[in-house]
Parts: C-alpha cells; sequence; structure tokens
C-alpha cells in the first residue's frame, strides 16, 4: 500500500505551533498504524490481541522440497552383502526389507513424499511411510505402501497432509518382491509446507 506520508524523522520541527501538536500526533498514529499494518496477515488489525504477522515476516513456505540421498538406508539382516555405490543402495538377495530415519521439524506439514526406485529383476520393489512416536515406542504408516513395477529407474510419490508433532520422526520401508531378486534405492524427496516459523524451527 501507498503510505499517506513520507516517514520524517525531522517531523514536527521546533517551531511548529503549539495548538498543532493534537494533529501531528494523530498524524504520527496513523503513519505508525500503516507501517505495522503492512506486516499484518491480511485479514486482521493493529488492534488484534496478539498481532498476527504475514507468512513475509514468519516465513512461511509452500512446497520446499528436501532431498534425501540413498545411503541414509540400512539393510535387515544385512551379513554385508548389500552394494553400496555413489548413486544408490542395492538390497541383498531374497528382497530383503531396508530402512531410512529421518527428522522433519515440528509444526511442518508433509504434502507429498517420493522414492526413487529400480526393481532390477524382481517382480517389483515397494516404499512406505511411517510415523513414529520416539515417546511412546509406536509407528504408524502414514502412506503406502507405493509399488515400483515398471522395470528402471523410477519414481514413485503420494500427495498426502500430515502435521509434525511433538516427539514424531519417520522412516522409510523398502522392500523387493523376493524370489532371490536385488533392488535399488536412488534417494527420496520429501515436499513440506511451514505456515510460520513461530511453529517450527
Amino acid at each position: 500500500m501507498a503510505y499517506t506520508r513520507v516517514w520524517d524523522n525531522a517531523a514536527p520541527p521546533g517551531t511548529a505551533p503549539a495548538n498543532t501538536l493534537d494533529t501531528i500526533i494523530q498524524q504520527f498514529r496513523e503513519d505508525t498504524q500503516q507501517r505495522i499494518s503492512s506486516i499484518l496477515l491480511a485479514g486482521t488489525d493493529i488492534d488484534d490481541d496478539p498481532l498476527q504477522l504475514n507468512a513475509t515476516i514468519t516465513g512461511g513456505q509452500t512446497a520446499r522440497v528436501l532431498t534425501f540421498g540413498p545411503h541414509l538406508f540400512q539393510s535387515v539382516d544385512d551379513e554385508d552383502d548389500i552394494s553400496r555405490q555413489p548413486a544408490y543402495v542395492q538390497s541383498d538377495t531374497d528382497g530383503a526389507v531396508m530402512f531410512a530415519s529421518f527428522l522433519i521439524p515440528l509444526g511442518y506439514e508433509i504434502t507429498r513424499w517420493e522414492v526413487t526406485l529400480d526393481r532390477q529383476g524382481g517382480a517389483s520393489a515397494s516404499a512406505q511411510l511411517y510415523a513414529n512416536n520416539v515417546q511412546a515406542g509406536s509407528a504408524a504408516s502414514i502412506s503406502g505402501p507405493l509399488v515400483r513395477v515398471a522395470g528402471g529407474i523410477g519414481t514413485v510419490f503420494s500427495v498426502i497432509a500430515h502435521t509434525v508433532v511433538s516427539n514424531e520422526a519417520f522412516t522409510i520401508q523398502v522392500y523387493g518382491a523376493g524370489g532371490g531378486q536385488r533392488y535399488r534405492v536412488y534417494g527420496f524427496r520429501i515436499t513440506v509446507d511451514r505456515a510460520s516459523s513461530a511453529l517450527s524451527y
């Protein structure tokens, strides 16, 4: 918005008549209100208690993408027969399960998750997302399984709406269809929204 007056630290001059003091104070209040209102959340007012700041100030973000590489994944019963390469982790035989744990700060909302897989010679490779309550010692599936059936490298994804709460961490479980076939994991991406930095780190 355009302000009524340009801010002037030299106003009012010392020679201003005393009988204009009320007008000067009113103008100062108006100037201050206009500038504070420019950083308030749309539809709110300077009289609101508490004041609600807009996303420019609070750091609200939409569709922020967090990218994780393949080497967060650890295999169950590894027995030193999985293959780790710069671009991927390859499972051992029999379609063994792999897990990757990660953290998203409190107050973020997970809106999409995706995993890049190659089923190799197996029938499929699948991924599932869990929310772990680290105090309660529990894990609940919040999305999946996402199944990669087509051959070659490809991404499976799901659109979700999960807001991160206290004591929560996350785990992705990946597994193959078995039959003595290996699969590869190339990494995963998590898309998040953040309404306000007041709700997160």
